[in-house]
């Protein structure tokens, strides 16, 4: 970029000037610049790999483009996918139900922290399908899933396992009697930290070492051994939380903690998993029901989720409706009760009695 340049006299003449209280701007020469365009990048779509053999016998991966794997305009974010892990009998590759309505925006968030090493938070309601959603994930991957729970009892042994001895032939041997969490530290699992607020301070400071550097150490109870598993190269984990942490003012989720600042900061995406649509739900009663349904008893059905939905989160009524209700109230109408009696033994007695009229003046504006 050029800059205008004065002369010795021009600025002899401004300080006279300005000495004399007549200043006056003085104008340089007129500088065009012409203008730039930047070059546009173009990344190039990438393809999939052919199948190769992996480190496990009877096992294979590929590198294959998020596109292909799920309806995602990813077409550059390339994943690891499996195939051969189901026939491991210590491992689970989760199934998925054969209706299923994933949320795209959040299902993006997960691809893109797996193909860039960043860890992903879902955070959503009860019962929007956060670890579902993380289950259909490594489903579509072919990848063994693992899912842990925080609660009051939740300590070292219970999160990674712990040293223990045992007596072969009349002398003690230790042996490292692993959790669930860690035997998946040796494959590419999927790790689900779920319902993460839950964790007290203790817990996320036992959790640490797994987030930063993907590693755990557990001692025995007189410390005196100790063993370090390093988590395989492929290995994800992704968290689900209600409250993302910051804490819950309306008291909806009581055992949610508020997280400190340094443990929220080590997941490096947060994606909001909302209920599904009106129109979205529509289509799964259909398909719950097996098309048995009229359209017109799927459209009531799901506009009175719906309702609940938006109570639910302008905080008018406590207690969450999800596809979980859906599927008992499909299940009883299709033994013959009515919908509304099935609504009443599903959703309404289980209410407050305080938003007992609110959910039954809403049942009288749909069905009467």
């Amino acid at each position: 970029m050029s800059f205008p340049t004065y002369s010795v006299e021009d600025i002899e003449s401004i300080l006279e000037k300005e000495l004399n209280g007549e200043r006056k701007s003085v104008k340089p020469d007129k500088v065009e610049i012409s203008k730039v365009e930047e070059p546009k990048s173009v990344a190039p779509t990438l393809a999939a790999t052919e199948w190769e053999s992996a480190e496990w016998e009877g096992v294979e991966k590929r590198q294959v483009p998020a596109s292909e794997v799920f309806d995602l305009p990813l077409p550059n974010v390339l994943l690891t996918q499996y195939r051969g892990f189901e026939s491991f009998p210590q491992l689970l590759v989760p199934s998925i139900p054969d209706v299923y309505e994933p949320c795209l925006d959040a299902l993006a968030a997960l691809c893109l922290g797996a193909a860039n090493d960043l860890k992903t938070m879902l955070v959503g309601d009860t019962g929007t399908g956060k670890t579902s959603l993380i289950e259909f994930f490594a489903h579509k991957l072919g990848r063994p899933f693992v899912r842990t729970v925080f609660d009051a009892t939740t300590d070292d042994q219970k999160l990674f396992g712990s040293l223990e001895v045992k007596a072969v032939g009349g002398a003690s041997e230790t042996y490292f009697n692993r959790s669930d969490l860690t035997k998946g530290l040796a494959f590419p699992t999927v790790t689900c930290l779920d319902e993460f607020s839950r964790a007290n301070s203790e817990q996320t400071m036992l959790v640490n070492p797994l987030l930063d550097r993907r590693q755990v150490t557990v001692t025995s109870h007189d410390d005196a051994v100790s063993e370090r598993v390093v988590a395989h190269e492929d290995w994800l984990v992704f968290g689900t939380d209600n409250t993302n942490g910051s804490g819950d003012d309306m008291d909806l989720y009581n055992s949610s903690n508020v997280l400190d600042e340094a443990i929220r900061n080590r997941f490096d995406i947060y994606s909001r998993v909302p209920y599904m649509s009106e129109s979205t739900e529509r289509k799964v009663i259909m398909a719950l029901s097996g098309d048995v349904f009229t359209s017109e008893q799927a459209k009531q059905l799901a506009h009175f989720s719906a309702l609940c939905h938006k109570g639910y989160a302008d905080r008018k009524i406590r207690t969450a409706f999800s596809v979980r209700n859906l599927k008992a109230i499909v299940a009883m109408v299709m033994s013959g009760v009515s919908m509304k009696q099935a609504i009443d033994h599903n959703f309404t007695q289980r209410v407050a009695k305080a938003e007992q009229a609110d959910i039954s003046e809403m049942i009288r504006g749909i069905w009467g």
